[in-house]
This record gives structure tokens, sequence and C-alpha cells, in this order.
């Protein structure tokens, strides 16, 4: 972890940077997040993902939060300090609870906390193998669709296919359809079609996901947002990729032990 912390408006040392044992982030899971990677000369989507984060915030409905401009010049200056610290690939977190209270009761205003963590081993990462896990992803929860600071289930499946011989964890939702990975979305490729799930599946529009699919526009591929089953993944009829805003776009080698095609991952241009 490079050793400043952005908490409230203010850049502090780690060990100073404090939050009361009483906040809700802690205490209920009562937070949203947004994950973002610096690539060595700036943090990609800043103001995509600030937009990801205020959705999350509707949903929550969390009130009183810092305005845009000042969370967005805190990411201006994280991206200073990472460049002068001579960082080649970092994660960026940003963190918003509700702040303090317990049960329906809120106490005091939101807290923000803005982290950077240098990547050691990143980008090209090595392709996946996934394993299908047992525990659902909720269409029915509004929670499915943002990045809410309760990432149980998440971290769950992600245990599972890493007990089970695998490195992430392919999610279906309760109708049996794909809805995506414990730590990002899918996309499917066969020839020029990229396939994806749509959102009313349980899928969270992640910054990767909309990028990749702005990409294949532009390229005047096939873009087809429809149910995928798992006997379509597990058909190896198509070239899977993983995506989330550190790994970019990263093959899948595997399903459930089932060899996929690889090619390699060019949807970005």
């Amino acid at each position: 972890m490079i050793d400043q912390v952005w908490l409230n408006g203010e850049w502090l040392a780690p060990e100073i940077a404090k939050i009361s044992t009483y906040d809700r982030g802690f205490l209920l899971g009562d937070s949203c997040f947004e994950t973002l990677y610096f690539n060595g000369r700036e943090i990609e989507g800043k103001a995509e993902h600030l937009q990801l984060l205020k959705k999350s915030i509707e949903v929550l409905k969390i009130e009183n939060v810092l305005a845009d401009d000042v969370v967005f010049k805190a990411l201006e200056a994280a991206e200073t300090i990472l460049k002068e610290e001579k960082i080649t690939e970092a994660s960026v977190r940003l963190t918003l609870s509700r702040g303090l209270g317990r049960g329906a009761e809120v106490l005091g205003k939101p807290n923000m906390v803005l982290q950077m963590f240098e990547i050691g081993a990143g980008r090209p990462f090595s392709a996946l193998k996934l394993i299908t896990s047992p525990i659902r992803r909720n269409e029915t929860s509004p929670l499915t669709f943002i990045k809410a600071g309760c990432y149980g289930d998440h971290l769950a499946a992600l245990r599972f296919a890493k007990d089970n011989g695998g490195d992430e964890a392919l999610m279906l939702n309760t109708k049996d359809n794909v809805a995506g990975l414990a730590m990002g979305n899918i996309v499917l490729v066969h020839q020029d079609e990229i396939i994806t799930p749509p959102i009313k599946d349980g899928v969270r529009a992640g910054y990767m996901r909309t990028r990749v699919l702005q990409q294949a526009n532009k390229q005047a591929l096939k873009v087809t947002e429809r149910s995928v089953s798992i006997d379509d993944i597990l058909s190896a009829k198509y070239h899977i990729f993983g995506l989330n805003s550190l790994w970019g776009v990263r093959p899948v080698a595997s399903v459930d032990n089932v060899r996929m095609p690889i090619m390699n991952a060019v949807l970005l241009g």
C-alpha cells in the first residue's frame, strides 16, 4: 500500500487515517466502492468510475456525500502521487460508507476513503480457470447491480473455486443463467460476434464491460446481449473472457475442467 490515504477530503498517513468502530460500513456492510486501475501514466476511466459510484450511492440512498469535483480532484492527486513514486501498476480503491449508526439509525455523515495499492505482477494476467459456484447471484436484489460493500457471496464463490482447483468462480443467477464472475464480468466471442449476458440476469455493468462493448461497436462487430446458459459455456464453441478494471480483458482457459479455445484479447484494439 502507498503510504498516503485520502479520508473525507484530507491526505493522511495510513496510521493516522481512522474510522470509528461504529461505522455502518464496518458493522453492516452499508457501503459501496469502485476499483480503478493505474497504468503507469493515468488512472483509467476516472469519470466513468465516478458515475458508477454515483449509481451505487443512489441505489443505497446515501445522503450528504462529497461533491463529484472534490472526489475527482482526489483521483487526480492520487495519479500524481503514483507517478511521482514511479509506480508502474496500481489498484486505486474508492470506498464510501453511510457513516456512524446501528440498525436503521444513522448518526453521522458518510465516510469516503481513497487507497492505493501497488500491483506486483500485473497485466497481462494468465488465462483463467473457472469453476461454477453453487452460490447464486440474486437478480432480484438491487445490490446485485452495484458494488456494495457486503461482498460476502462473491468472496465465498471465489473461495469455492480455489478450493476446487480454479482461480475464479463462474456465477449463475437463480434461473440458471450466467450472471458473471465473482470478481468481474464475462463475454463470449464467436467469429465477429460478442455475446454478453443482459443486465436483467444479475449483471453489474462494470467499467471494462462498457468499454469493451463500445470498442466492439467501433470495430463494427456484432454485439448481442442475451441470456447465456452453462451449456453455452461448456460447448467450448466460444472464446470466453473475464473483464474487470484490474485485469482488463483476460482469456478463460477452462470451465469446470473443460478446456476452452483461447484467442488473444484483441477486444480493446
